[in-house]
């Protein structure tokens, strides 16, 4: 019976191995992503629903946007990990501490070596840390210590013991030895019977069932038992074998009461509490690894698992399943349909199939078939009465059951259409030599080739019931007008840039909800409006459009999927099949999506309903100079504006796989903007205000951040500038009054130097007016002088002349008498002499500037240019020179040699301007 359920079980197990199999999601984060060591020996939630690893390197965690690493004292490799309150313990080689993280998200150590009982973790490594009722438990192979948060007490074990196992309200230890003991509140322990079946067996995991006394216990190599009220009896008989084969080394009961297996050697397999499986994950279909180190379940029902190479999270809630087919068994999925109890896919393979009536979980451990006959490119499976039509590169198929016979033998069944008002009886298919209709009589049967048109077709669009819309891989875009009967393309209109598109070769076609024909060309989207198509205002054209009926649309991007139904949008994190992204629906508004390595399948039903919202968690700011700050409790954070330059951090732990976050000021862009897979918002120089920022997970959080006006412009600068104004005023106008008194004193006195300055020019013109006037009246009475000792001087001659006659009355004693008369008055030298010195005091500056300046002048020569420069002529001059006029004109001359004056040169201009 053992050798049956063991071969059994390998029969089941080895039809699913190396094959693909339909599973939840799985998220997998590499060595790299996480920036720590492959191992990753333990798991843990603490309550800020932030997940923590003990990992080779350190202490690893993950708060959903962001991995931090926190190294151990001399980088001992952490083996243990618990979070308790605000706590996270950990435990090491010789090592017990815990951390704690502060306002800015650093992690901080603390050690509680000093508090451990002598000796009693030397040489011990801490392989296991249980938070239970308000204590902390600290377990190496040989020791047991118990913390309640101000002592460390050792527990006397019976002997060396694996593992501590929290189960209920009871904490269970196995002793290699001697069986399993439960250890009480008291620090003692007491020995639970088990008839010695547990002695010398390493138990590696301990959960309790839903009776009392009732537990699941798993061994390392002699599988898993239920022992409940003292009996013991294998739990999964068929799998027992399994188990022992492939060494248990985890096991935990999730909140559902589903059963998670870890193994050494293959990975996981989930079962229901009966026994029953429901998913077996490994490399086959998403795990990095098969060594399963460490299983935990978070608050939001998914299972992390650590492993000898990485870490891995299994959405067990997500709303839908994914096939990957790492093995390349089936090829690229294109498209997939059901008819009846059968699921088909078309591949670039051939079409494949598996009957769903056969599993118990119709999606599970799927082993597809291929159908005879149709191997080769499949493009479109389209569901029609009776069966499947499926569109083939060599040709059309009908598909029932699990056979397919070939109904066309026009190749390039790209897309078909039931065509308007038939009732789904007669069906139009775009090939790659035109179109072409299928009937259904007594059974689905090729009718006719359309004419007048033979452009590969791969899109088709119906504006009426005779008007439609067909597109091709490289031939552009067409309108053509249908006769009554299909038989014949009646009018066709090849659309270029005339009609608005800025290129017409590889279009995807659709139709809006409205019924309107539209376009993607790679950049943009256009709709027919009128004659022409105009560019759609879309905040983002980067997407291509699906539509299989009038209330799914699909909006198709280069990293994930958004579903639209009544205005109603929903984001996925699928990547479609680049060249060919189908969409097909099934049966119940079930939806399978062509991936590049695989599928998925999800339920509309489901996906409309209203997501569960992790609140998105705002843990801090740190500015650029460094400060940490932190946000108030209705979310708000207050800036000083020397600190407006910034990053803000925040996480999100709502686990799912590809969480995608945008986020948006709603004061500076409406846009979204994508947060490009960093843990923090940045921002630079932003300008003081108040700024509502919201940040889009699976939710919107609103949040505000005020930066602070400048110090110079706050409320105390404003008032001291106000303070500072009408100081500096005060003290401008008492300046200015000053200034004002001292320029009114300054021009008071500057009009007294003026007044005094210009009596002084009065008095100096006066005084040269009145030296010019006595000058002048000093050469006239000269030269009265002159002429009058010239007048006596020929009165004496005169006389003379008259005595030597004799013709005369006068006596000798007369005459003698009027010669010395007029002798004593002749006094022509004397005369000059006073002239001459009255002039020199008259004119001493000019005297001195012509001696300067002409130094070779002589006292006659300077004689000579005074009484020029009082502008007496020659004739005037030549007697006071006791010369004649020309011996005076030959001075004059000399004169302008001397001053280097030509010879028609005007003396008397010269002198006046000296």
């Amino acid at each position: 019976m053992k050798a049956f359920y063991y071969l059994l079980v390998l029969l089941m197990l080895s039809a699913t191995a190396g094959k693909s199999q339909h599973a939840p999601p799985i998220t997998n984060f590499k060595s790299s992503e996480y920036r720590a060591h492959n191992q990753n020996w333990a798991i843990t939630q603490d309550n800020a629903q932030v997940m923590h690893f003990a990992n080779t390197s350190g202490l690893v965690s993950y708060n959903g946007v962001e991995w931090k690493l926190n190294r151990l004292n001399t980088n001992k490799i952490a083996r243990s990990i618990c979070a308790d309150k605000n706590r996270i313990y950990t435990g090491a080689y010789e090592e017990i501490g815990y951390w704690m993280y502060d306002i800015c998200g650093n992690y901080v150590y603390t050690s509680l070596n000093t508090l451990v009982p002598k000796n009693s973790i030397n040489k011990e490594e801490i392989w296991h840390i249980v938070a239970h009722k308000s204590k902390i438990y600290f377990q190496s192979f040989a020791v047991l210590l118990s913390y309640d948060g101000k002592v460390i007490n050792r527990i006397d074990l019976p002997g060396s013991i694996m593992f501590l196992y929290p189960v209920e309200e009871k904490l269970i230890i196995q002793s290699l030895k001697h069986g399993i003991y439960e250890v009480n509140a008291n620090n003692t322990i007491t020995k639970i019977e088990s008839k010695g079946f547990f002695d010398n067996k390493i138990v590696s995991s301990v959960v309790g069932l839903d009776s009392t006394n009732s537990y699941l216990i798993a061994t390392h190599t002699h599988g898993i038992f239920i022992f409940e009220n003292g009996e013991i009896r294998p739990w999964n008989k068929a799998f027992n074998e399994y188990f022992i084969d492939n060494q248990v080394n985890k096991l935990i009961k999730t909140s559902n009461g589903d059963i998670v297996v870890g193994t050494i050697r293959d990975g996981l397999l989930i079962f229901k509490m009966n026994g029953v499986l429901v998913y077996k994950i490994n490399t086959n279909n998403g795990l990095q690894n098969n060594t399963i180190l460490s299983l935990y379940e978070d608050n939001q029902q998914n299972i992390w698992v650590g492993m000898d190479k990485g870490i891995a999270i299994i959405h067990l809630k997500a709303e839908y399943m994914e096939f990957l087919d790492v093995g390349g068994k089936i090829g690229n999925v294109y498209c997939a349909a059901t008819n009846d109890s059968i699921f088909y896919v078309g591949t670039n393979q051939g079409l494949y199939f598996y009957n769903q009536n056969k599993k118990a979980n119709p999606y599970q451990n799927t082993d597809f078939q291929l159908i005879k006959g149709t191997q080769g490119q499949i493009w479109h499976l389209t569901k029609v009465r009776d069966g499947i039509l499926c569109g083939h590169n060599d040709g059309t198929f009908f598909v029932k059951g699990t056979t397919a016979k070939k109904i066309s033998d026009v190749t390039g069944g790209w897309f078909t259409h039931f065509l308007p008002q038939s009732d789904q009886l007669a069906i139009i298919q775009g090939t790659y030599t035109g179109l072409v209709v299928f009937k259904y009589k007594n059974g689905w049967e090729f009718s006719h080739k359309i004419n007048n048109y033979n452009q590969p077709t791969n899109k088709i669009v119906f504006e009426n019931d005779h008007n439609i819309w067909v597109a091709g891989p490289n031939n552009g875009l067409y309108k053509l007008t249908l006769d009554d009967k299909f038989t014949s393309v009646k009018s066709s209109l090849k659309i270029d840039t005339q009609q608005g598109l800025p290129n017409a070769d590889n279009l995807d076609l659709y139709s809006e909800q409205n019924g309107k024909v539209a376009v993607f060309n790679g950049d943009a989207h256009y709709v027919m409006d009128g004659e022409k198509f105009v560019k759609k205002e879309l905040s983002n054209h980067q997407f291509q459009m699906r539509q299989l009926n009038d209330r799914q649309i699909f909006r198709v991007y280069d990293d994930s999927l958004v579903t639209q139904i009544h205005n109603k949008t929903t984001s996925y994190p699928f990547v479609l099949q680049r060249d060919y992204n189908n969409i097909s629906m099934l049966q119940g508004d079930k939806f399978v999506l062509s991936l590049n390595d695989g599928y998925v399948i999800f339920h509309q039903q489901d996906s409309t309903k209203k997501q569960q919202e992790s609140k998105l968690i705002l843990d801090h700011i740190i500015s650029s100079g460094g400060e940490c700050l932190a946000f108030e409790n209705d979310n708000i954070a207050k800036l000083k504006y020397t600190q407006n330059s910034f990053k803000i951090y925040f996480h999100q732990t709502r686990y799912s796989p590809k969480k995608r976050f945008q986020y948006r000021i709603k004061q500076l862009d409406n846009q979204w903007q994508d947060m490009k897979d960093l843990p923090y918002i940045p921002m630079n120089n932003l300008s003081a205000g108040h700024y509502t920022f919201e940040i889009k997970g699976s939710g919107i959080t609103t949040f505000s951040i005020i930066v602070a006006q400048p110090w110079y412009l706050s409320l105390w600068a404003m008032a001291t500038y106000i303070l500072m104004i009408f100081g500096i005023y005060h003290l401008i106008n008492k300046y200015f009054d000053k200034k004002l008194e001292n320029e009114k004193s300054a021009l008071a006195a500057e009009n007294a130097r003026i007044i005094h300055e210009h009596k002084i020019e009065v008095e100096n013109d006066r005084l040269i007016s009145e030296n010019l006037l006595k000058s002048k009246e000093l050469a006239n009475a000269t030269l009265h002088l002159v002429q009058k000792n010239e007048l006596l001087d020929d009165i004496k001659s005169e006389l003379v002349e008259i005595r030597k006659t004799g013709d005369h009355t006068l006596t000798g004693k007369d005459f003698q008498n009027m010669m010395k008369k007029i002798n004593e008055n002749l006094t022509m030298q004397d005369d000059k002499n006073l002239f001459e010195s009255n002039f020199e005091d008259v004119h001493k500056a000019f005297f001195q500037k012509l001696k300067t300046c002409y130094p070779q002048l002589t006292a006659a020569d300077l004689k000579l240019s005074a009484f020029i420069k009082m502008n007496l002529s020659s004739k005037d001059i030549a007697p006071i020179f006791n010369i004649s006029v020309r011996g005076l004109e030959n001075k004059r001359y000399r004169l302008r040699r001397k001053l280097d004056l030509p010879n028609d040169a005007n003396l008397y201009e010269f002198f006046v301007g000296v």
